[in-house]
């Protein structure tokens, strides 16, 4: 199963968005999700939580294994251990990692 995901942030109304879409070996449709997340500070906070997203649809759809694919390339760092995750995240980082 693979996910693409997105996050999205719009600094002048401290909102944002997360969405998601799922396909199978042969690229058909298997589930999708889209979220408005009413207060968030940053950008990095939206990729994160639909990362954390993806895997809780994972779960909840008995999926044992996934390919996630993201556009940021700072979260995809971090998770890889890259570089180190700014203190804001850091929680999240763990909740994604456990």
């Amino acid at each position: 199963m693979k996910v693409n995901f997105d996050g999205s942030f719009l600094l002048n109304k401290q909102t944002g968005g997360i969405g998601l879409i799922a396909r199978n070996h042969l690229g058909s449709f298997e589930a999708a999700r889209i979220k408005h997340i009413p207060q968030i500070c940053n950008a990095l906070i939206s990729e994160y939580l639909i990362t954390r997203e993806s895997l809780i649809l994972a779960a909840e759809l008995d999926w044992p294994r996934i390919i996630l694919e993201g556009d940021s390339k700072v979260l995809i760092d971090i998770l890889k251990g890259k570089c180190y995750a700014p203190a804001l995240v850091l929680p999240l980082t763990r909740d994604i990692l456990v």
